[in-house]
């Protein structure tokens, strides 16, 4: 164990480094340890900036659309935050740790891109094949591409599990203090409802989007790029 304490020591040091890459990389591979460990990676920062719980504000321009409250949830349930719609404040709050919420930011972003112009590219082949493209059948495809994602990454999750059995106390732990700040910032919540829709062969077709989606790129984008909400160019329709 004290193998790994020194290495995430020794990361959390270079997340400090002026190399806005290097110090990136750093602390995500150090939140990575920690996690697969069962480590606490605030009671080891030098300070609680480093390793502490933090909130951040993103703009809301317009209404959430279907794929912008699945990338959310998946951001929810995947990237260790917790995201809160303020409607009445036209934000989006993301509670975590300050490299998690960065990646948090970049994923979202992806996602609702990605499902965007998959669904577009669905559309011109229904259109080809001298079909109605509905607004259900988008709904349908939209589910079904964040379906998928779901799958992979839940599947992925297990596996950190099965290989530490601490894995998932910290991340009950990690939610208990995003709790905590989120209660603090914002006092009650209530879940966002997503509207069901009925399987099709566009819900196969989205499912089957996803399933080649390679999420490793934007992970690795992540540590030098920032999502579309922090930079405030995408809006939210």
């Amino acid at each position: 164990m004290s193998d790994h304490l020194d290495k995430i020591k020794k990361l959390l040091r270079l997340s400090k480094s002026s190399n806005a890459h290097e110090a990136e990389l750093a602390l995500a591979r150090a939140m990575e340890l920690a996690m697969k460990h069962g480590i606490d990676l605030a009671e080891l920062a030098d300070d609680a900036e480093a390793g502490g719980i933090v909130h951040r504000w993103f703009p809301l321009k317009a209404r959430l659309a279907r794929e912008w409250k699945l990338a959310l949830n998946i951001a929810a349930n995947f990237f260790e935050v917790s995201p809160c719609v303020c409607r009445n404040r036209r934000q989006v709050l993301f509670v975590g740790r300050e490299d998690a919420i960065t990646v948090a930011d970049y994923i979202v972003t992806f996602l609702v891109r990605e499902s965007r112009r998959l669904c577009a590219a669905y559309a011109e082949e229904v259109k080809a094949a001298r079909r109605k493209m509905t607004s259900g059948k988008r709904a349908a495809f939209i589910s079904g591409f964040f379906t998928a994602i779901g799958a992979k990454l839940t599947e992925g999750r297990f596996d950190m599990m099965r290989e530490n059995d601490r894995f998932a106390i910290v991340l009950r732990t990690e939610k208990e203090k995003r709790d905590g700040e989120m209660g603090r910032v914002i006092g009650k919540t209530k879940t966002l409802p997503i509207k069901k829709v009925k399987r099709s062969a566009a819900t196969l077709a989205g499912w089957m989007a996803g399933e080649t989606t390679n999420l490793q790129r934007p992970l690795d984008g992540a540590a030098n790029a920032d999502g579309a909400l922090s930079q405030g160019t995408l809006t939210l329709t």
